[in-house]
């Protein structure tokens, strides 16, 4: 499936070449010391992966790579990188060729990869949106929300191409712990099974974001602020079922300029999503003296206040899209402005 990407999110991406790659991986084996995390990590991929992920997703890829290397555990890097690996597995491609052809034969359609269409017109975005920066756009803050593996309060998968948020829904949720990463990973699965590439986020479930700035829940802002910074939304769903409570907020706060798209996937694989999460937490860490709930949710927060105030901030004009460079400068755009000009 090819996905056109937003223009205008596209900045100076940061790179790793390959011959860097591979030196500092031939170096972490000489020294064989893996007590630094990075140097753990990275040990455990081998130098044709690196060659593959160069070859796939480029120098950018393999930058993003080492990036996931430094910030993660070495528990969480085996969890995003075991579908990056499966991904470049030779066997993969092997088995996927095999498909292509059958496919070829039975259909001329399948001869070549096709371009998505979207279903903007039967998820459009509501009134309320008006009142936000939904026409802001920060190539740099982008790429963070982009960052592989696990970050406050989101997972993303993949190293390289379409940005692409997840919308997901939380049946069953009824306390203050949601399993994203086991259900996180079947999503990405049926996903990539289904012949979708990219990079997928996942916003976890935020019992610290649920407070009201404007009068809308401070995580729907969250999702709406991400999915601007998107180049599609995928809302995920079942089979002839319809969409969970907090898709319906997210669907009218998704600018109806992104792309969107519902993925229908059968019930036997979003058995996940009916069931209920490990449990409620009667026990709350921040590192500090006060560990109270109170506590807790404002620290799981933090990261996200800052740019919630930013998309709320008034004396932005609404009239125009505005691009924001790392320097602070603006560019300006009208609103029919064609920012997907390429497939991916």
């Amino acid at each position: 499936m090819e996905m056109r990407t937003n223009m205008l999110l596209r900045g100076t991406e940061k790179t790793l070449s390959l011959e860097s790659a591979l030196a500092q991986r031939r170096a972490i084996n000489v020294a064989n010391d893996t007590s630094d995390i990075f140097a753990k990590n990275i040990a455990t991929v081998s130098e044709e992966q690196l060659r593959a992920i160069h070859s796939i997703d480029g120098p950018s890829g393999l930058f993003r790579l080492f990036e996931l290397a430094k910030t993660n555990g070495s528990g969480d890097f085996r969890h995003f990188f075991r579908l990056i690996a499966e991904d470049i597995d030779p066997g993969q491609h092997a088995a996927r060729e095999i498909l292509l052809q059958f496919l070829v034969a039975v259909s001329d359609m399948a001869s070549q990869p096709q371009e998505l269409r979207y279903d903007n017109a039967r998820l459009p975005q509501g009134e309320d949106l008006d009142r936000f920066n939904s026409n802001v756009l920060y190539p740099s803050l982008s790429e963070i929300f982009y960052h592989p593996g696990c970050n406050p309060g989101y997972l993303v998968y993949g190293l390289g191409g379409p940005k692409i948020l997840i919308s997901h829904p939380y049946r069953g949720i009824n306390g203050q712990i949601y399993n994203l990463y086991a259900n996180s990973v079947d999503v990405v699965t049926s996903l990539t099974m289904r012949g979708y590439k990219g990079r997928f986020l996942f916003l976890d479930y935020l019992p610290g974001l649920n407070n009201e700035k404007d009068g809308v829940k401070a995580w729907v802002l969250l999702f709406s602020m991400m999915a601007a910074h998107s180049d599609v939304v995928f809302f995920i769903k079942e089979y002839d079922g319809g969409f969970s409570e907090s898709q319906k907020m997210e669907i009218t706060f998704a600018p109806d300029r992104v792309q969107k798209k519902i993925i229908e996937i059968p019930h036997s694989e979003l058995v996940w999503a009916k069931k209920p999460e490990i449990g409620t937490v009667d026990f709350y860490f921040t590192g500090k003296p006060d560990s109270s709930k109170e506590a807790f949710e404002a620290l799981e927060a933090e990261h996200a206040t800052p740019l919630i105030g930013l998309y709320s901030r008034p004396g932005f004009p609404r009239n125009t899209l505005l691009r924001v460079d790392e320097s602070g400068s603006f560019s300006s755009y009208p609103l029919d402005f064609p920012i997907y000009g390429v497939t991916q």
